[in-house]
């Protein structure tokens, strides 16, 4: 799937934001990262 494709691209976006926002929230970040990466962005910008 895109997921795969994704996760490589966008590995060290996802590694820098899931620092950020795994300290002030290790469930939802975790969750949503897990999920998709998409979501993931969507919501550190929220």
């Amino acid at each position: 799937m895109l997921d795969t494709v994704l996760d490589a691209r966008y590995s060290i976006l996802y590694t820098r934001y899931y620092i950020i926002i795994l300290d002030l929230e290790k469930k939802l970040c975790y969750t949503i990262f897990d999920f998709m990466g998409l979501l993931y962005i969507s919501y550190n910008d929220l």
